[in-house]
């Protein structure tokens, strides 16, 4: 288990998770992306899935959730996917998953951000990605 794993199951206030990348699947899958753009039927279902149902465990436990994802335009078809995979798992956690655009990303906040968690406005993880978010620690 990851060290902000443990941080996440311990949270006692907040979990906020930035995601800044565009495209994950080299950790989701190509084939998932390619089935969900040909058919439109998403690779799983929140409400059967171990992370997601620690996510509504969470929230009914007092502990907020919150998530941004990052959207640059055009969209690719891996943030197709994943925001329609948000939109279901938001639903069914109550995570409070939020995005917003590349171009008011830039003139808000102006530079890069990596991808990071927020656990309890304490610890801070940035997590880091290879080709395609190949998660690499």
């Amino acid at each position: 288990m990851a060290i902000y794993e443990q941080y996440l199951e311990k949270s006692t206030k907040s979990v906020f998770r930035f995601e800044g990348l565009q495209d994950y699947s080299a950790e989701d899958g190509e084939e998932s992306v390619r089935n969900f753009i040909e058919s439109g039927k998403l690779p799983f279902i929140s409400s059967e899935t171990d992370w997601w149902h620690g996510i509504k465990r969470k929230n009914e436990s007092g502990v907020r959730t919150y998530r941004v994802r990052l959207v640059a335009l055009p969209l690719n078809d891996y943030t197709k996917m994943e925001l329609a995979l948000h939109r279901m798992s938001a639903e069914y956690s109550g995570e409070d998953i939020r995005i917003i655009g590349q171009k008011k990303f830039d003139e808000v906040i102006g530079k890069h951000v990596a991808d990071f968690y927020l656990i309890d406005d304490i610890r801070v993880f940035p997590m880091k990605y290879g080709i395609k978010g190949e998660f690499l620690g």
